[in-house]
């Protein structure tokens, strides 16, 4: 999926002497209507999407294939690993959490899904330029649960994803929060320490956008949320006061 690319990816795709590859070309529109644009062609009973910088393993598809048919699953989920050669740091991560029980992490390139269960969902929202996955992911989770249908994982590490590239000082993250926000307000809200943390990471993010008054509107509310977790009174700290938050959770951004 070329997505408005201005270096030579068209022309590395049309190299590929493989039928089964197909490139589709359109305008830069961003990551969710490109994905969105894949999925209005796509013809397999699964789609899995992989970003740019990111590599998967040679058995990638196979093993997340193998997984859905022997587990009847409609979506699955595969280990991975993150670098950042210039900082040194290599850590891998499993989709279970310490009893054991499937941990969804919807990731590029980590989980793979029946491809009709995405388009019945409408697809990625085209509002979002960052944690489109993790939208989508959170839909897919809620359906699976009132269906009944089911989920699979694997511990077997499939990707490897590039930090340097990708992480979390993003200037649209802001925005996703806020759209997540309001369009799974009371999903989340049903968990005061899920609640906490969505309204603790927007007063991060609206104070480095410069948004101060509203970074500490956002920690107030996330402090109210969960009282008992030190974290928050920090952050309340912190974005009460502009100088220190700017020390603090720097880059800042220049809307």
């Amino acid at each position: 999926m070329d997505d408005g690319s201005t270096d030579e990816t068209a022309a590395v795709v049309r190299s590929v002497q493989d039928q089964r590859v197909t490139l589709i070309q359109q305008p830069n529109r961003g990551v969710s209507a490109a994905r969105n644009a894949g999925l209005r062609v796509g013809q397999g009973h699964f789609v899995a999407f992989l970003d740019s910088d990111d590599r998967v393993h040679p058995e990638w598809l196979e093993t997340l294939t193998d997984l859905a048919q022997s587990n009847q699953a409609s979506a699955v989920f595969c280990g991975f690993e993150r670098s950042d050669v210039t900082v040194g740091m290599h850590e891998e991560r499993y989709p279970f959490d310490e009893s054991g029980s499937i941990r969804t992490k919807y990731l590029s390139g980590a989980f793979m899904v029946e491809r009709e269960l995405v388009n019945e969902l409408g697809g990625f929202d085209e509002l979002l330029r960052y944690s489109e996955n993790h939208e989508l992911g959170m839909r897919i989770n809620k359906r699976c649960a009132e269906l009944g249908l089911r989920q699979a994982a694997t511990p077997q590490i499939l990707l490897t994803m590039n930090r340097e590239t990708s992480g979390g000082s993003n200037r649209w993250k802001l925005d996703a929060i806020r759209r997540i926000l309001a369009v799974h307000g009371v999903d989340i809200s049903s968990d005061r320490r899920r609640h906490g943390r969505w309204l603790g990471l927007a007063a991060v993010e609206a104070a480095r956008h410069g948004q101060h008054r509203q970074s500490a509107s956002y920690a107030i509310q996330s402090l109210f949320r969960v009282p008992d977790n030190p974290r928050a009174w920090v952050r309340c700290l912190v974005a009460l006061l502009p100088p220190l938050a700017r020390w603090r959770w720097g880059p800042y951004f220049t809307d």
